[in-house]
C-alpha cells in the first residue's frame, strides 16, 4: 500500500471513530458528516492506490463508480451508500430545515463501517 493511501485509510478510521462518538451523544448531523467523510476518504484511498485522482466530491464519486462499481470490483451497494451519505451530508451541512434522525445517523455509521471494511479488505489490510 502506498504511503498516502495509508494516510487516507487512517483518516477514514478517525472519521468513523468520530462518527460513533457523535452518534453516542445524539449529535446526528455531526455523525452523518463524519460518516460521509469516512467513505469519501476510503474512496480517495482506493483511487489513489490506482493512480486515479479527482479534485471534487462529485469527481471522486464518478471515478470511484467507473473504476470499482461498474467493473464489479466492489459491490454496487457501496456506490449507492456513498451517494446517499453525500446527500445526507449535504442536507446536514447546508439545509437549515433538514430533519435528520437517529435512524439516518445509524444508517450512515453502519454504511461507513462496511465501506471501510471493504476498502481495507480490497487493499489487503
Amino acid at each position: 500500500m502506498k504511503k498516502d493511501t495509508a494516510k487516507l485509510i487512517s483518516r477514514a478510521e478517525a472519521c468513523l471513530e468520530e462518527a460513533h462518538h457523535l452518534l453516542a451523544y445524539d449529535h446526528y448531523l455531526g455523525a452523518i458528516n463524519r460518516a460521509y467523510y469516512c467513505i469519501f476518504d476510503c474512496a480517495r484511498a482506493l483511487l489513489h492506490e490506482n493512480e486515479i485522482f479527482a479534485k471534487t466530491h462529485q469527481g471522486v464519486q464518478t471515478k470511484f463508480n467507473d473504476a470499482f462499481i461498474k467493473t464489479g470490483l466492489i459491490q454496487r451497494n457501496h456506490g449507492n451508500a456513498m451517494r446517499h451519505l453525500f446527500a445526507l451530508r449535504q442536507a446536514s451541512d447546508y439545509d437549515f430545515d433538514a430533519e435528520l434522525t437517529r435512524e439516518d445517523a445509524v444508517y450512515a455509521n453502519d454504511m461507513a463501517a462496511q465501506f471501510l471494511q471493504t476498502c481495507k479488505h480490497f487493499l489487503g489490510g
